[in-house]
């Protein structure tokens, strides 16, 4: 039986579903709506957003949304806080249209033409399962000047190894093709790491395209986190819930891509023991793993002399 109620009052058979997760999204909502609203498309879209009855005022910014442009939503209200994981599954089985669009309730989309360019590629290219796009990371709670999320500088495919090892997809630059999340695998509504098991999922299903534009702004929040909250039973929770989502998707494969997913469990666990002996010391971290150390360094730079750029 299901947890929440919904009001449509949208389009039917819409050519894209832009789906939105909203959780106490109250200071941004709106800002993410905005860059919906101003998308200049021959594609008729329909915002379908999932409230999971936030305690701030997010769902009643998204009711006078609903109410002035009745013809353009479809809102799913949760009854009861259900959290992230089962929002997102009640959110894409409420999909409609042929293509589906993300976009989080705290990021949004800085390009009017960013729907029109994205449809019409998959729309020329039937192999593809999805297109993406680069974004631009703003920091909350710390000094941060803001950086580029993905450092490629030209247009090309995304391989498994990148979607593993590397994770280059800004959420809100997804757009897929609907027909491919119709049978989501079981272990879907299991995984916290929504966006990449979609990622997973739809790269195993067909071709993933970056293009190297900057069409949207992604938020990271370090607003509330401290060394031990970040170091601590957090990062347990995290490896735990990434090595079980590894783990399903490894066995769905019949183990296809066995090799990767070992390399990024690997890598996993010595960049938790770095930062373990980081929160300690930096000259701990640098004794006992000086390669780790090196290379975070050097990203360090990197990230530095993009943000400057």
């Amino acid at each position: 039986m299901s947890s929440y109620k919904i009001i449509d009052t949208g389009i039917r058979n819409p050519d894209i579903s832009i789906m939105i997760l909203a959780y106490n999204h109250s200071k941004y909502i709106v800002e993410a709506i905005e860059s919906v609203l101003m998308q200049e498309t021959s594609y008729s879209y329909k915002i379908i957003i999932a409230e999971d009855n936030s305690p701030d005022d997010t769902r009643a910014i998204i009711l006078e949304y609903q109410t002035k442009y009745p013809d353009k939503f479809k809102i799913i209200l949760q009854n009861e806080n259900v959290g992230s994981q089962r929002n997102s599954v009640d959110l894409l089985s409420n999909s409609e249209g042929k293509y589906i669009a993300i976009l989080e309730g705290d990021d949004y989309w800085t390009d009017s033409l960013k729907l029109q360019k994205q449809i019409s590629f998959l729309e020329a290219n039937e192999d593809y399962s999805m297109v993406c796009h680069n974004a631009t990371i703003i920091y909350e709670g710390i000094n941060k000047k803001p950086t580029i999320f993905n450092k490629s500088i030209k247009s090309e495919d995304v391989s498994m190894d990148s979607i593993i090892n590397k994770w280059t997809i800004p959420t809100a630059s997804m757009v897929l093709r609907n027909k491919y999340i119709e049978n989501l695998p079981l272990w879907y509504g299991k995984c916290v790491n929504g966006d990449l098991a979609l990622a997973l999922h739809l790269r195993n299903s067909g071709n993933i395209r970056f293009i190297c534009e900057n069409m949207s702004v992604y938020r990271r929040s370090y607003i509330g986190t401290s060394i031990t909250s970040t170091h601590g039973k957090a990062i347990k929770y995290k490896t735990e819930k990434l090595f079980l989502l590894l783990d399903f998707f490894n066995e769905e494969t019949n183990y296809q891509y066995n090799t990767l997913i070992e390399i990024k469990k690997e890598k996993v666990k010595k960049n938790n023991v770095f930062y373990k002996l980081l929160s300690e010391s930096k000259f701990k971290a640098f004794i006992y793993k000086p390669n780790v150390f090196i290379v975070k360094l050097f990203e360090k730079i990197i990230s530095y002399r993009a943000s400057r750029i």
